[in-house]
């Protein structure tokens, strides 16, 4: 009995080693995305997503996880997992951490000149993508009372923030003061989106502003202090998804999330004839994923633009 004790303590060591090792892989991936200037957020993503692929190889007995097992046989059998768990646009970003890890690892794990696994996209079926949640004009300014009402001057300015500029949750989160640019007449901030390597301002109307020096824009101008501080340095993801939640309830409305007010702000663009291209530039979204998410709003003047099109010939043949 004291022997089966024994070996039942050991074995779970090992299985405790073992996950360890796996995770000290994981780590120097993540330090090596780090100092390649990739977000801190999306860091934790490519952590959250390699950490799980340790929990399903356990799952599937396999307690010692080594990589290179696993990126030489695993890859294709854990796609296929990730195809009937998740719906097509989280698998595939779970599927674009793991091609960033597979990168790394083709130098620091693989042998030299050993073939990269390939990793595919799945494919989505469109007739199975569900229209975006937006706020029509009713419910943004029923939000809009909520938050004066509750008299929060950080909640204030995220939604704004948010509702406004079409921000993502991450970029939100990760907003410094030195990144807040704003004049007498006129505002703008610096979004730097490592996945495309690039900057892009995104201008700030009055509301936004006048919510951010609110806030303490005169005294933090400037400053790397992060806009929404949180327990520990800057305010998370989870943080502003239930506020925004909690908010949308004081309003009386439904499913409000900081995703539903980026697909607002969107909305907005094009209902007030915004090119999708410009709004492509301006959000880091494919204009034509933005054609087929909002083709009820794109294509709903199309009769009267057919209409003038037909106006202007004959004007130009008379």
């Amino acid at each position: 009995m004291g022997a089966q004790v024994t070996m039942v303590f050991m074995d779970q060591a090992a299985e405790i080693a073992n996950a360890a090792s796996a995770r000290k892989v994981i780590n120097r991936f993540c330090h090596s995305a780090l100092e390649r200037g990739l977000s801190t957020n999306t860091v934790k993503n490519y952590r959250s997503d390699l950490e799980e692929i340790i929990r399903w190889a356990s799952s599937l007995g396999d307690k010692q996880l080594d990589w290179a097992t696993f990126l030489r046989h695993g890859v294709e059998e854990y796609r296929g997992h990730l195809r009937r768990r998740f719906r097509g646009a989280t698998a595939n970003r779970k599927l674009a951490g793991l091609r960033a890890f597979v990168e790394w690892a083709a130098v620091e794990i693989l042998d030299p000149g050993e073939p990269i696994p390939k990793i595919p996209r799945i494919e989505i079926d469109p007739t199975a993508w569900v229209r975006p949640r937006w706020l029509n004009q009713d419910e943004q300014n029923r939000l809009i009372d909520a938050v004066r009402l509750l008299g929060n001057k950080q909640t204030r300015a995220m939604i704004m923030l948010l509702l406004f500029t079409g921000l993502r949750t991450s970029e939100l989160c990760e907003l410094r003061w030195k990144d807040v640019h704003i004049t007498e007449r006129r505002g703008v901030l610096i979004v730097h989106r490592a996945s495309a390597d690039i900057e892009v301002e995104l201008p700030l109307n009055g509301l936004v502003r006048q919510s951010l020096i609110d806030l303490g824009y005169p005294q933090k101008k400037g400053a790397s202090d992060p806009v929404f501080p949180g327990r520990s340095g800057q305010l998370t993801r989870r943080w502003v998804e239930m506020i925004t939640r909690q908010l949308g309830e004081r309003a009386g409305l439904s499913d409000v999330t900081p995703l539903a007010l980026r697909h607002t702000f969107i909305a907005n663009m094009l209902e007030l004839g915004v090119n999708p291209v410009i709004i492509s530039d301006h959000l880091g979204d494919r204009a034509m994923d933005l054609l087929r998410y909002y083709a009820p709003l794109v294509g709903k003047d199309l009769t009267v633009a057919v209409e003038r099109m037909a106006e202007k010939l004959e004007r130009e043949d008379g």
